[in-house]
């Protein structure tokens, strides 16, 4: 079953509402969607990595999980948070990591004066993180910006990307066929199609 997967959207789990999906992380070579960032928080800047053999579904507005809110804590972090805490002269530096497997520290420990803190996400080697509004480009041109993507259900297999085009008042929204996409880079997808084929492609209803 193909289902449209918006990002920035609230993601429920069974049983109440788990977070809000803010990225999609991509296999660029398989043309895959392998994992769904769902952000817990906003204040608490919880961002868990979700399979995206774990949605059950999804509408317009939302996307609707497998997993009671207990199973999305315990899914993998996709972000880690390093501190670096300086020592005496002649010790080594103490560094504490959070999260720790897949456990996150809230609230985190106070940090020593002059420490350093590094956060980095983590994301699977070959893979790509996708955000809505990601330029993108066809014939070294900008052409739009991501909306969504259509994936298959069952696979995770990208079939469409949902491109925004245009500006306030001449917005249209079309759909590319994945054969399109020429390649995928960190934040910007790159079209194989000249701007008279983009013209062609078929129009979606924005929401």
């Amino acid at each position: 079953m193909l289902i449209n997967l918006p990002l920035n959207a609230e993601v429920w789990c069974t049983d109440g509402l788990g977070g809000y999906s803010n990225r999609l992380i991509v296999d660029p070579v398989a043309n895959r969607a392998t994992h769904l960032v769902v952000q817990e928080n906003a204040v608490m800047d919880i961002e868990w990595l979700v399979p995206v053999e774990s949605i059950e579904r999804a509408t317009p507005d939302a996307i609707y999980l497998k997993l009671s809110r207990h199973e999305l804590a315990q899914t993998h972090s996709f972000i880690e948070t390093e501190h670096i805490v300086p020592l005496p002269d002649g010790v080594n530096q103490a560094t504490f990591k959070s999260p720790v497997g897949n456990q996150v520290l809230w609230p985190a420990p106070p940090m020593e004066p002059g420490s350093i803190t590094h956060v980095r996400e983590i994301v699977p080697a070959g893979e790509v993180v996708v955000r809505r509004g990601d330029r993108v480009e066809a014939d070294g041109h900008e052409i739009g910006h991501i909306d969504e993507f259509v994936i298959e259900s069952l696979t995770g297999d990208l079939t469409h990307v949902v491109v925004r085009t245009g500006h306030l008042w001449g917005r249209k929204v079309i759909l590319a066929p994945i054969e399109d996409v020429a390649r995928m880079d960190q934040g910007v997808v790159h079209l194989a199609l000249s701007r008279s084929q983009i013209d062609a492609l078929p129009h979606v209803r924005a929401h």
